[in-house]
């Protein structure tokens, strides 16, 4: 369950076709109307979240949307219908302009089909190549992403890893198909020294400000506290007159 500005959205996951699902996104969507139920006079509403069921792969039997039919005595009926997502179906470009940037890792799930029913190392080996550019374009969408403001700095390791896990899972017993996956692993490795040179930058920077401050206010000069600790100037000074330090 998701909820984006005041509006609840159910979000299921699913790998091959379920009789029952509708069943269940039925339940879960009940449960959380019952929570958000409203009151008008006599009158009790709920309010079911905009539910969609994503498909990471699909097959012939797969149906465009699914129908849970609700029979109430002595009432028409009233059909529940909920649209599937094909993850598989969407371009990555598609995927990023409708903000599933979360869905990027399981994009890897394009070429395993063709990577199981491989007979051999050599057919393995000719499947190398188009693995290798999807991991080089799902890295590049993670990024255009980031760039784009649609994810956060800290969510890049987090997909970045899911990638790395699911790439491994399902191919790096190949070896024929290993050089994805140390792709990927060259690729967490870089975000994660960045995001620990940020941390360590932010800290550093953190506890020369709190050293300016007690300079300051001992009467030290803003171009000494400077020199001291490293910080521009115009920052020192930024400081000094916030504080109204003499």
């Amino acid at each position: 369950m998701l909820r984006i500005k005041g509006t609840i959205y159910h979000l299921e996951a699913q790998i091959n076709f379920d009789a029952d699902m509708m069943i269940r996104v039925f339940e879960y969507g009940y449960d959380t109307a019952v929570l958000k139920k409203t009151y008008e006079g006599k009158v009790r509403t709920l309010e079911f979240p905009q539910a969609r069921v994503i498909y990471l792969e699909t097959d012939a039997k797969t149906p465009e949307s699914q129908i849970l039919r609700l029979k109430f005595p002595g009432k028409p009926c009233y059909d529940y219908e909920v649209i599937n997502f094909d993850l598989l179906k969407h371009t990555l470009l598609e995927l990023e302009k409708q903000g599933f940037a979360i869905l990027l890792p399981f994009y890897v799930l394009k070429l395993r089909k063709q990577v199981k029913k491989a007979k051999n190392s050599e057919e393995r080996k000719a499947l190398s190549k188009p693995l290798k550019s999807l991991v080089s374009d799902l890295m590049d969408a993670v990024d255009h992403c980031k760039a784009k403001g649609k994810i956060d700095e800290a969510d890049v390791p987090p997909l970045m890893d899911g990638l790395e896990r699911l790439y491994h899972e399902l191919f790096s017993r190949h070896k024929e198909l290993a050089e994805g996956d140390i792709m990927l692993q060259e690729k967490l490795d870089t975000y994660l020294s960045k995001k620990l040179e940020y941390y360590e930058d932010k800290f550093r920077i953190e506890n020369s400000i709190k050293v300016a401050k007690k300079l300051l206010a001992d009467g030290m000069s803003a171009a000494k506290v400077a020199k001291y600790t490293e910080l521009p100037l115009k920052t020192i000074k930024a400081l000094q007159s916030k504080h109204k330090v003499a």
